[in-house]
């Protein structure tokens, strides 16, 4: 995104911006979480990133392979309902930075 482009305004122009560029639809608060509501993604001191993969590992879970990571996150549905399909196969999601 261009320095313009991050100097709007954060809720109507900004944040959406930047759903955008990760390949995520904001879908609106009357979604529920889990279901592919990004009302979070870079909206909070936590939620500042991004990460894409391929749809067929949208549902894995850490299971204790990374400490410090919750065990049980269930993600694939709302990847899969937030992904922007213009932008290509797989999907993204906002991650937290803590």
């Amino acid at each position: 995104l261009s320095a313009r482009e991050l100097d709007g305004d954060w809720s109507s122009e900004v944040r959406p911006a930047l759903l955008r560029a990760a390949g995520l639809i904001d879908l609106g608060n009357d979604v529920p979480p889990g279901r592919g509501n990004t009302q979070h993604c870079f909206n909070d001191f936590n939620h500042v990133d991004a990460t894409t993969m391929t749809l067929e590992h949208s549902d894995n879970n850490n299971e204790g392979q990374v400490a410090g990571i919750a065990f049980n996150n269930p993600l694939g549905v709302g990847i899969r309902a937030a992904r922007d399909p213009t932008m290509g196969e797989g999907g993204s999601w906002c991650t937290c930075i803590l």
